[in-house]
């Protein structure tokens, strides 16, 4: 006689975070705590800025539904003009051989 498994599927929990990445200004979600601190791998430098414990559904739709309960948006980061050179560095002047 054969047995048959009974496959039950696991429900799924994810506790993810939102931050914003320094250099791009866009939304990154990552793994922390369901007390908002970032998991120790994660190597986030950043502030957690929305945190959430979100369960039954994939990782995908789960990152979906943080970014619209969170209501933040991408926001471009202005890339910064090279500092001006002051009037000594731009004409150094020669100093004489003694």
């Amino acid at each position: 006689m054969k047995r048959t498994k009974k496959n039950t599927p696991k429900a799924r929990r994810w506790s993810l975070g939102l931050y914003r990445n320094a250099s791009s200004g866009k939304l990154v979600a990552c793994y922390v705590t369901v007390g908002g601190k970032p998991m120790p791998y994660q190597n986030v430098k950043s502030k957690i800025l929305f945190h959430e414990v979100l369960t039954d559904m994939t990782y995908s739709e789960a990152r979906k539904r943080l970014v619209r309960d969170s209501k933040l948006t991408d926001k471009p980061v202005a890339k910064k003009a090279p500092a001006k050179k002051s009037a000594k560095e731009e004409h150094p002047v020669m100093k004489k051989a003694a």
